[in-house]
């Protein structure tokens, strides 16, 4: 794929951007801002800017496949994987869209669609990656970090979105040929798998145990009775996690 970058000192959010420019702009479109006055985050979340984030969009219009738009957050978690093992850092991948260092989040995934009548138009998969934070508010400080906090070292945005557009490239392909190999890599550094968690499933609150990622993107969970439900991304909210050990009884 051919990817061209456009860097904006400030815009209100770059998958708006992109969005509002889908039909002018190529396949492979980045739009990087250096800071956003109003980012998103996934279920109308707003994403947190500390203005020492890598955050960009990518534009992708061509050969799209509505039955397999739900594996693209977790592609692009594993491609955010292999970019942070380029630094000797290690993470874990939380399904469906987070990425975590140490526990913590340190980046998010967020993927739009546009439909024109019955048919998909163009997908906008956004990410903010907490690059250079020395801090966070206090509501936030338990729950999120940044590649600085752990490390000690700063990042330039410009090298590592470099990077992960290197990886995009190879695992994008790997998808269209249908060909998941970057599940493999997903589950083996599953953030869940093994772990109890509790739902927000349909406004019923569940506690399940997470089995595994599935072959369609899927998490596999069995419920108190033993019994396997296989959740979709927009089905549920992850409300805690929480090991054996820390179970409570």
């Amino acid at each position: 794929m051919n990817f061209s970058v456009t860097t904006f000192e400030e815009i209100d959010s770059t998958n708006e951007y992109l969005k509002r420019e889908a039909d002018k702009l190529p396949q492979g479109s980045v739009a990087r801002a250096l800071h956003q006055t109003a980012g998103k985050g996934r279920r109308g979340r707003k994403w947190e800017d500390d203005k020492d984030s890598l955050m960009f969009s990518l534009l992708l219009k061509d050969n799209l496949n509505p039955d397999r738009v739900s594996l693209l957050p977790l592609l692009t978690g594993v491609v955010l994987y292999e970019t942070l093992e380029d630094y000797g850092i290690q993470t874990s991948l939380k399904w469906p869209n987070d990425v975590l260092l140490h526990d913590k989040k340190c980046c998010g995934i967020l993927l739009e669609g546009m439909s024109e009548g019955s048919s998909l138009k163009a997908l906008i998969l956004g990410v903010g990656l907490n690059l250079n934070a020395k801090r966070f508010p206090p509501e936030l400080e338990k729950k999120a970090t940044s590649l600085y906090l752990e490390t000690g070292k700063t990042y330039d945005g410009k090298e590592v979105l470099n990077h992960f557009l290197t990886h995009f490239d190879k695992e994008y392909s790997k998808y269209l040929a249908n060909k998941d190999s970057y599940l493999d890599i997903l589950r083996k550094h599953s953030y869940l798998d093994g772990k109890k968690v509790l739902l927000n499933y349909y406004g019923e609150g569940k506690e399940v145990t997470v089995v595994r990622v599935e072959e369609d993107g899927r998490l596999k969970v069995v419920d108190k009775e033993n019994k396997p439900l296989y959740l979709n991304a927009g089905e549920v909210t992850l409300e805690s996690v929480y090991s054996h050990q820390n179970e409570t009884k």
